[in-house]
């Protein structure tokens, strides 16, 4: 644990661009496989898919970007 607390703290920024690049990554991946039958019968993004597809994906590039923020 103590470990896992050191990469955050000393290598902060690198950390964040790792954590970025792949939530981005991800996220580029979710739109490629989205079912296409699913989005024209849909008009918009319900509550329950956007916590189950996007919402993490989307704390996890935000975590990212503040720690390279923080760290400039």
């Amino acid at each position: 644990m103590n470990t896992l607390k050191n990469i955050f703290e000393v290598h902060a920024t690198e950390t964040g661009v790792f954590i970025v690049v792949f939530s981005l990554l991800l996220i580029i991946i979710q739109i490629i496989t989205v079912d296409k039958s699913k989005k024209e019968n849909s008009k918009f993004i319900t509550l329950k898919s956007f916590f189950r597809d996007w919402f993490y994906l989307i704390i996890m590039l935000f975590y990212g970007l503040m720690l390279v923020v923080r760290n400039l």
